[in-house]
């Protein structure tokens, strides 16, 4: 039996079926707006199955290094014969030419989602070799701006890609804002620790204020004795072996939980222990591939109502000041000085709080733009 029409399929490389933006964000508004909605993405289920009214269509787990990723376009190619979608929702670059091709030949309508600048990553990362690197990104944005007039929507996932592809009308920013469908169940997930406690989570990453942040808190533990949760994941064996180094060298390695590491941490896991610590730590280095941006983690520290510590300068630095997102670091400040204003910090209002939540309105609205409302 043929599976009824679906009105829009995500389609993603790298990323999981339940990708906390793919999955938590849009597809679920997408769900609740009325739409049919299916995400392909990766995903240890061995047949499709649904998840808060959304169909995952489970892809087997690769690296990003793996002959896999050629694989997954002959695979997406098959889901798009299957379930003849009205619209793909595209979430990595090498499935633009796949997109295009579906359009041509079957009239199926694309909306890109850009979650990164990928050429900017691809030039300053580490992933391929450095000879590659260059060549390659400008590969991917050449292929982003030819594949523009023949794209219905497009959706940036910060203000500072805003016209990054010249898709002017066809543009949109949705920010990663707070998912209110990622909050857990009241006892689907217990504390590791009953004393307050500082929170390092999310992906685990030098340029992202990992062994800052470890400095940081020796400092501050001097003063106020909480232990430091690191709840968080890293694909890099080298990294994961430098942090277990770190806390093992630290002079108070015994307050130091580390969950995850390797694997990943459930969001639920992180979204509770945000709520229930005293403070977190965001100290994001100027490295070109992170710079302008704000993640994630503000908006999450700001819709649960904890202090966050951040960068003093540049564009963090003004959004922390701007919606009070907790105390601002900075060379010459005195850890008795930040430990004081985290002390002192007061959350906004429940009402005010919800500004940094996920909206449908705002998916709604884009699903306006792109022809295809709820059926």
């Amino acid at each position: 039996m043929r599976p009824s029409r679906l009105d829009f399929l995500h389609l993603t490389v790298l990323n999981p079926a339940q990708h906390t933006r793919i999955f938590y964000k849009l597809a679920r508004s997408q769900a609740r707006l009325g739409a049919r909605v299916a995400v392909a993405g990766q995903d240890a289920a061995i047949a499709p199955y649904e998840e808060g009214g959304v169909q995952i269509l489970p892809l087997r787990p690769f690296g990003r290094l793996s002959w896999q990723r050629l694989w997954i376009q002959w695979q997406a190619f098959r889901l798009i014969q299957q379930h003849s979608p009205r619209m793909i929702v595209v979430h990595s670059p090498e499935l633009l030419p796949l997109a295009l091709w579906c359009r041509w030949k079957r009239g199926v309508e694309i909306w890109y989602d850009v979650h990164e600048d990928y050429a900017m990553n691809i030039s300053h990362g580490s992933h391929y070799p450095s000879w590659l690197r260059q060549w390659l990104a400008r590969q991917v944005r050449r292929l982003e701006r030819r594949a523009v007039q023949s794209l219905r929507v497009v959706t940036y996932a910060e203000f500072i890609y805003d016209d990054m592809l010249a898709a002017g009308q066809k543009a949109v920013v949705l920010p990663n804002t707070f998912s209110r469908d990622s909050l857990p169940a009241a006892d689907e997930v217990t504390l590791p620790l009953e004393e307050p406690f500082f929170l390092l989570c999310g992906t685990l990453a030098r340029e992202w204020g990992l062994f800052e942040a470890i400095d940081l808190w020796e400092r501050l533990y001097e003063l106020q004795p909480f232990p430091l949760v690191i709840a968080g994941h890293s694909r890099q064996a080298v990294l994961m072996s430098a942090l277990r180094q770190r806390v093992t060298a630290s002079r108070h390695r015994d307050a130091i939980l580390l969950i995850g590491g390797e694997e990943p941490v459930p969001y639920a896991t992180i979204v509770v222990l945000i709520r229930a610590c005293f403070a977190g730590f965001g100290l994001y280095a100027a490295a070109p591939a992170i710079l302008g941006k704000i993640p994630t983690k503000f908006y999450e520290f700001l819709a649960l109502g904890r202090p966050l510590v951040y960068p003093a300068e540049g564009s963090w630095g003004a959004f922390g000041r701007e919606h009070h997102l907790g105390a601002a670091w900075e060379a010459g400040k005195s850890p008795e000085a930040l430990l004081a204003e985290l002390s002192a910090w007061e959350p906004r209002s429940p009402e005010e709080r919800m500004a940094y939540c996920w909206q449908d309105e705002a998916v709604w609205q884009v699903m306006r733009l792109a022809g295809h409302g709820a059926t």
